[in-house]
């Protein structure tokens, strides 16, 4: 592929690139600004965000095209290489594009911590991460770096409360997790979905939000009136094989045997576990006798 001119926006230019609130600021000893070989830049396996919309990608790509790169991109120094701390999306549409070198800030004094939360920070600012990818890098930070959920809501700017829901998104099947990525539903149709205990409910409910086109309250109230009726259904169950158990115990006492009481919707049994015809005869004399 051609080699295509590189075209940077002055540093003076309102597009430039924001970092902690300043300005990047080529004189600053954290922070220098510098063309970068591209083959000399690798992508951080940390990354939060996993997926990039290809329509997207292509608008950046013809906007970079016509005006050029007009954010640098954010890098550090690792291993004799720049590890991307953010801004992906830019190196990979100046790399199909064929660049040869892409405007990259160098920060130094960044840690694996540090890189992670950074990225999860500008992207979470950005709004480009979909509630999965969310929850994953909330889960990789407070997993890697052992700190608490209350840790990473002072970190972040996010509440406790609304990492710890968020989080829950990891417990849900991968099928469900794809239709989030997909888009197909939000993150208030998945946490209605976490209150069904079986996969497969979830899946069967989960297809009916998408065919059904229901709204995140619509699918609330289906998934209450379900979870209600289960739960009745349970205690009801659960109280029937308490009363069971106790006639089993009654009549083990009074026939000195081991009983099972079977119970089915249209034929039940009583079996009495018996050692020999003596037992048997026994059994019965005690049957007779009442």
């Amino acid at each position: 592929m051609a080699i295509r001119k590189l075209k940077i926006i002055s540093d003076t230019d309102d597009n430039l690139v924001l970092f902690n609130g300043k300005k990047a600021d080529k004189n600053s000893p954290q922070l220098k600004i510098e063309e970068i070989e591209i083959d000399r830049i690798v992508q951080n396996p940390k990354q939060p965000r996993k997926n990039f919309s290809k329509d997207k990608l292509d608008e950046l790509m013809k906007s970079i095209e016509k005006n050029g790169i007009l954010q640098p991109i954010v890098v550090r120094e690792k291993d004799g290489r720049y590890e991307i701390v953010f801004g992906e999306r830019r190196y990979r549409a100046a790399l199909q594009l064929g660049y040869s070198k892409i405007p990259a800030i160098i920060r130094e004094g960044v840690d694996d911590k540090n890189g992670l939360l950074i990225a999860l920070v500008e992207n979470l600012q950005r709004d480009e991460l979909n509630p999965i990818e969310t929850a994953n890098a909330y889960n990789s930070v407070i997993g890697e770096f052992n700190i608490t959920q209350e840790e990473l809501s002072k970190m972040i700017g996010k509440s406790r409360v609304a990492i710890a829901n968020t989080m829950r998104l990891i417990k849900l099947p991968d099928a469900i997790k794809s239709c989030v990525n997909q888009g197909k539903i939000t993150e208030g149709h998945a946490r209605a979905l976490l209150s069904v205990k079986t996969p497969e409910l979830q899946a069967e409910l989960c297809k009916k939000i998408i065919e059904q086109d229901l709204s995140v309250r619509e699918a609330e109230k289906i998934i209450h009136k379900l979870v209600t009726n289960v739960s009745r259904e349970t205690a009801r169950v659960t109280t029937t094989d308490e009363h069971i158990c106790q006639i089993a115990e009654q009549l083990e006492k009074f026939l000195g045997m081991k009983v099972q009481i079977k119970m089915k919707n249209k034929s039940s049994k009583i079996e009495i576990l018996c050692n020999s015809q003596s037992d048997l005869e026994n059994i019965i004399n005690k049957l007779l006798s009442k």
